[in-house]
Formats: structure tokens, sequence, C-alpha cells
């Protein structure tokens, strides 16, 4: 729970060769700024480029053993997410891998489904606020 501050947007791709790649934008050092405030009532807002936004959020986690990491899943619920979703192959909610560790939030979802890679991982780094 709390704000989190989007600070990296980055692509894992596996080409149709084999061959694998890592790009994509610094998103808080090129002035991009997307801050998302959890709520414990299960309300997200989301606040991209001045706009704001509200949907609601479900988090399944596991703490790691010994360690200060959590993984799982987080669900973005809202109209437009569940369209994102189904154009990206998921059935239901916008669905994320999530791990956190500190004072860093990490969000996986597959977007091969998007373009032509034979593997395209869509990762957001965010830093706690």
């Amino acid at each position: 729970m709390g704000k989190w501050e989007a600070i990296r947007a980055r692509y894992e791709i596996v080409k149709q060769d084999g061959s694998q790649i890592n790009t994509g934008p610094e998103l808080k050092s090129k002035g991009v700024i997307i801050v998302w405030e959890f709520f414990k009532d299960g309300r997200l807002v989301a606040t991209a480029d001045g706009q704001s936004r509200e949907v609601r959020w479900e988090l399944k986690v596991t703490r790691l053993s010994g360690k200060d990491i959590e993984v799982g899943e987080l669900k973005i619920i809202g109209k437009e997410e569940k369209e994102l979703a189904q154009s990206l192959g998921q059935s239901g909610d916008l669905t994320y891998a999530i791990q956190t560790s500190g004072n860093t939030m990490s969000l996986k979802v597959d977007v091969t489904s998007q373009g032509p890679y034979k593997k395209n991982t869509l990762v957001y780094t965010y830093a706690k606020l």
C-alpha cells in the first residue's frame, strides 16, 4: 500500500531467432510522472500527466522465507483494464506478476500478443514514495 512512482519501463524481448534484448525508457528521468496510490479499502488512484483515475486492486502475495521479498499477482480492476487484459490474451482483470523488495516494486505482464516477437514481457519498476 502507499504511493509508488514509476521510474522505468523495460521490454524483455526474445526475437524469433532466439536472441534476447532488453529495451525501454527511463520514465522519471525523462519527465514522465506516473504515480499509483494504493488504499487499504481496495482503491487505486493512478495519476499520469496530471490526470487521475480510480480503479480497484487485489493482491495475492507470498513472502520468500528469510528475505524481505514478496512475490505474487496484482489485479487491476476496471473497464479499460479488462479490455487491455483481453487484448493481451488474459481472461478477466488485468493481472501483473508482482515482486516487491524494500522500496522497489516490479510489475511484469506478457505483451507478446502485441508484436512480432517470440516472447515479449513488459516490466515496470516503481519506487515507494
